[in-house]
């Protein structure tokens, strides 16, 4: 991949607004697993095994 395609594909506004969304909804993803981890009446050592392994 030359810098032209780098710079075409990475610094196009609608590829980098579609990245940022991406990242968005796999950062909610996580936190969400955490969220029903640490609420979801497990205990203390499985909600912190899933806290780590996300």
């Amino acid at each position: 991949m030359d810098f032209k395609e780098f710079a075409t594909n990475y610094l196009n506004p609608v590829f980098l607004f579609y990245r940022v969304l991406l990242g968005v909804a796999g950062i909610l993803l996580l936190l969400s697993t955490k969220f029903v981890a640490n609420f979801g009446g497990l205990s203390g050592i499985e909600s912190f095994v899933i806290y780590i392994a996300s």
